[in-house]
This record gives structure tokens, sequence and C-alpha cells, in this order.
């Protein structure tokens, strides 16, 4: 489902008043969705979260981590 929030982590986000629509060329049309522009505190966040979910991931065995790509799965 499209809600126009940012994903941070496992979290939706939306700390900033600041947001735009996209386009859809092939309708000539703007799409019904409105998007929210990430805060930096947000974009820091998601960072650490990427840091610190690859230290884990790394360590992963590659059938390993076709496990963990599959839908639903979200341990190694």
């Amino acid at each position: 489902m499209i809600t126009g929030k940012n994903y941070i982590g496992n979290k939706l986000k939306a700390g900033r008043e600041k947001t735009f629509k996209t386009f859809n060329p092939q309708l000539n049309k703007e799409n019904p969705w409105v998007f929210t522009e990430a805060t930096q505190d947000e974009i820091e966040e998601a960072v650490t979260l990427t840091h610190q979910a690859f230290e884990t991931y790394k360590k992963c065995s590659g059938p390993e981590k076709a496990v963990f790509l599959m839908p639903l799965q979200t341990k190694c």
C-alpha cells in the first residue's frame, strides 16, 4: 500500500511538512499519492539502522541471505 510516508527501519515516518506529488506520463496525469520529504534526522536514522543491519547480514551465508530476502522472512 502506498502511504507517501518514509520507511525508517520498520516504521513509517513523515516528520516534515514538505510534500510532493508524482506524475504518470503514460496516463498524462498526477498520481493520487502525496509523498513526504524525509527530514535530516530520518535520513540519519535510516543510515544508522542500515549500518547496524549490515553488520549482521554480512555474516550470513548465501543460502541464509536467500531465505532472508524471501517475503515475510526477517532472520538469517
